[in-house]
């Protein structure tokens, strides 16, 4: 199945305020050089400004786009619970982490397709790892793919996961899960899967907010101009942000595990922007 609602939502009002933030500025100005500081130990901080404001109202819009990633539908944890809002990101996931919401008419369903990227980050790494029994729980073959060259890989485990759909959403999806995996089969050393799904969330979340930027522009709602100066700014901003959420070296070894993990940080991703996260 492909991602429900697979369109901009360019049309309401919560991205018709991105635009609005963007337009206000007019001068162009304010870039992202401006906003971030280098911290003592040399790594980077965003600070107050444009670029901020535009990012915040970027998270708000998502979250309304799927209210099943805000932090405010973030179910509560209950006695041996796990989960990156409470401090651990993997463990047990708990069933409300781990079973797709109902579709639901008109909506996206950010939240599905991010965990089902999630599912194909779990099942690069066994690939890259030689690990046979972890790419069987994903339906794959150790011998068979390493027949095959990297793209053709990469294509086996995107089918495997079910991530299908030609929309302007499923294609972001894509794209965000072929440039991870591809740095990950062609790495020469080992990489963290945390660090893949952190990378995987913010190239998703760009993705996406290069969809809507797309959008307004065609609608006439936002000048190219404008939007070529403060993409590249919005989605450096974006992936700092969400490395700020490398804090835990979690365990995972199975596919709920890594679609848990990708929900769970994109939805944490999205509330350290808009303000709302509880982490």
């Amino acid at each position: 199945m492909g991602t429900s609602g697979s369109f901009g939502g360019s049309t309401t009002k919560p991205w018709q305020n991105v635009a609005a933030i963007i337009d206000a500025d007019g001068s162009g100005e304010g870039g992202l050089g401006d906003q971030i500081d280098e911290s003592p130990e040399g790594a980077d901080q965003p600070t107050t400004g444009l670029v901020e404001q535009i990012a915040t109202a970027v998270a708000i819009a998502l979250q309304a786009d799927d209210p099943a990633i805000s932090p405010r539908r973030a179910p509560r944890p209950t006695p041996g619970d796990s989960g990156l809002f409470y401090g651990q990101l993997t463990g047990n996931p708990r069933r409300t982490g781990t079973t797709k919401p109902p579709p639901t008419s008109g909506r996206r369903q950010i939240a599905s397709a991010v965990g089902r990227a999630g599912r194909a980050v779990g099942a690069g790494h066994a690939l890259a790892n030689g690990n046979a029994d972890q790419l069987a729980s994903y339906g794959l073959d150790l011998d068979s793919l390493r027949d095959l060259d990297r793209f053709s890989q990469i294509f086996k485990i995107v089918e495997a996961v079910q991530i299908k759909g030609s929309g302007p959403d499923d294609t972001a999806l894509r794209h965000a899960i072929i440039e991870v995996l591809d740095r990950v089969l062609g790495a020469t050393e080992t990489t963290e899967p945390l660090d893949t799904l952190i990378e995987m969330v913010s190239s998703y979340a760009n993705h996406l907010l290069s969809v809507e930027l797309d959008a307004l522009m065609q609608h006439g709602k936002l000048d190219p101009a404008l939007v070529s100066v403060h993409r590249e700014e919005l989605a450096e901003y974006i992936r700092v942000r969400a490395a700020d959420l490398r804090q835990n070296n979690a365990n995972l070894t199975n596919p709920d595990q890594f679609e848990h993990a990708a929900r769970e940080l994109l939805r944490a991703t999205l509330g350290l922007l808009s303000g709302d996260g509880d982490l």
